[in-house]
Parts: C-alpha cells; structure tokens; sequence
C-alpha cells in the first residue's frame, strides 16, 4: 500500500453525528499494527494512521472507521 497518489485524503476534520461531535485525527507516524484506523468510541474519535498510504485507502478507512460509529449510535 505505498503511496503513488500525493493528493491530499478529502477527509473532515469533525463532523455531527447524532448530536455528538466526532473529531477526525491523522497520525502520519509508522504503526505497528496493520490497522489503517480505528474508532475510539470513548474518545469520539477516529484514528487514521496515514504513513505511506494513498489518499484513496485514506478515504476509504475515513468511510470504514465512519461506518462503525453509525452502528455503534
């Protein structure tokens, strides 16, 4: 999954969710898990590691991870 694209992800930095504000943060640092996001539902928070990846999988993980938070409200 290395980058090819240099566009940057078209992804908000919050957003409204059924009255709750879920704010959107990019970690461009390496992980060491395979994970390209994670929602942290405590936090209201969703977590894109974005080191090395295109900005499609970005979105993509964005839409992912955003889907998640609508099953768990």
């Amino acid at each position: 999954m290395s980058t090819t694209n240099n566009s940057k992800p078209n992804v908000p930095k919050q957003f409204k969710l059924l009255g709750s504000t879920i704010r959107v943060k990019e970690n461009p640092a390496p992980n060491d898990t395979d994970k390209c996001g994670v929602a942290e539902y405590p936090k209201n928070e969703i977590r894109l590691y974005t080191d090395g990846l295109d900005s499609s999988v970005i979105h993509h993980t964005f839409c992912h991870e955003l889907v998640h938070f609508l099953f768990y409200y």
